[in-house]
């Protein structure tokens, strides 16, 4: 494309030359094809960050031989030498032009994880007996720093797993929730990745924010029904979000990536209630022991993901404005109903009366994909609903030393029901090749 390019401006300057055409005119088709801006050189940076981190630790496995016998003051003056050059270097080829931009921020990730590094060999150092979460907190955020300084995309990622791994240290280890580690993801992580444009970034932001999340309320108390409430809850808001991110926002791009994460944990959530036995367990809510604030999670996230549901059905109805949400969409607002309602007015409901409307969800989600991915000839719903009915049906009827006619009855309905699909599919693909 880019000696395509080349020739172009070359032909324009000869066409302006020769008279052929006029110099605005000329301009106006230069327009038309602007340069390329370069895309991230991730191959470079992976590249680069890993001789780095080699040639790293070999420089450090040399000190490390003689490391009992330094002075402490030696020891600190290395650290700080070391991470003051890698940084300094990476500073400098960042900003000098775009043909070594990408090594810098290879060098900057590499100074950054030397950062983390120093931090725990400054508290070995000397005996610090400190509360050791705080280290990831300290290096997510320097990378956090770097991050929006640079700008850095690479340094962003690195500062949303520090976060998550900050949120999770502490839950897992002290039974405390750090309620600051989502806000810094959404905040300043999710900010710049709106800034930058960045699929990359949040695509990892979001798994990131789910996981730090779920750590809080697990810190808080670990109440199944409100933490299994909040990710059924986030799933719906996400999928909501990919659908207004299409139209509003400025960032389109985003579509694909939370519909991607919405769907694929609420479809985990929602299987895993279709089991009686899960879904009495995990939609257990008791006042008496639940904390305030990991109330006010699900609460909250409850009223977003059910808010952003019903404008999407307002934009839908009234406003005639169609985002591409269809009519199997709104079995996720309906999930989340079903599972405030359990929550709060199961009472002495068996396994089987709650599990029994999450199988009908999951059912009609399945033969909704189906149906669409042969009506018109999509590979991609017929694929996964094939492999949901699929995993559907071994998952209840794979014991084959029990009820035998039952489980053969089931097979031989999935099996011929997959193989009509498969005939339907062709078909379609066949009279949609023929159109074109």
């Amino acid at each position: 494309m880019k000696k395509n390019l080349l020739w172009l401006k070359g032909e324009l300057a000869a066409w302006v030359s020769e008279g052929i055409i006029a110099s605005d005119q000329a301009e106006a088709i230069r327009k038309r094809y602007p340069e390329e801006t370069p895309g991230f050189a991730w191959g470079t940076i992976i590249f680069a960050g890993l001789g780095g981190v080699i040639l790293g630790l070999g420089v450090i496995l040399l000190f490390a031989y003689n490391w009992d016998q330094m002075p402490r003051f030696l020891k600190l003056a290395l650290i700080a030498g070391v991470l003051g050059i890698v940084h300094a270097v990476a500073i400098r080829l960042h900003t000098r032009s775009e043909r070594f931009k990408t090594l810098g921020e290879a060098l900057g990730l590499l100074g950054t994880m030397i950062f983390g590094a120093g931090i725990f060999l400054v508290a070995q150092i000397y005996h610090i007996d400190e509360h050791f979460p705080n280290a990831f907190i300290i290096w997510a955020l320097g990378a956090l720093a770097l991050a929006w300084a640079m700008p850095s995309i690479a340094q962003g990622i690195l500062a949303a797993v520090l976060v998550s791994v900050w949120c999770g240290s502490e839950s897992i280890a002290f039974n405390a929730s750090m309620n600051s580690g989502p806000l810094l993801i959404v905040a300043l992580l999710g900010s710049l990745a709106y800034v930058k444009r960045s699929r990359v970034l949040l695509a990892v932001l979001i798994p990131a924010f789910l996981a730090s999340l779920l750590f809080v309320q697990a810190g808080l108390y670990f109440e199944s029904g409100l933490l299994f409430g909040t990710a059924m809850n986030i799933a719906a808001l996400l999928v909501a979000l990919g659908f207004l991110a299409r139209r509003y926002g400025g960032f389109p791009e985003s579509a694909p990536i939370f519909l991607f994460y919405g769907w694929v944990a609420f479809i985990f959530v929602l299987y895993v209630l279709t089991f009686p036995e899960a879904a009495k367990h995990l939609l257990n809510y008791s006042h008496d022991k639940s904390s305030a604030l990991s109330l006010a999670y699900w609460i909250a996230s409850s009223v977003l993901g059910l808010g952003t549901w019903a404008f999407l059905a307002y934009t839908a109805m009234l406003r005639k404005h169609n985002l591409g949400v269809t009519a199997v969409d709104y079995l996720l607002p309906l999930t989340v109903i079903l599972g405030v309602f359990y929550m709060l007015f199961k009472g002495p409901m068996t396994g089987w009366a709650m599990a029994g409307p999450f199988n009908l969800v999951f059912l009609a989600l399945v033969i909704s994909m189906l149906t669409r991915g042969c009506r018109l000839a999509m590979l991609k719903p017929t694929v996964i609903g094939s492999i949901l009915l699929l995993v559907y049906a071994f998952s209840r009827y794979f014991d084959l030393f029990h009820s035998l006619l039952e489980r053969g009855l089931v097979f031989i309905v999935v099996g011929a029901l997959i193989f009509g699909q498969g005939i339907l599919y062709s078909r379609a693909k066949g009279r949609k090749t023929e159109i074109k």
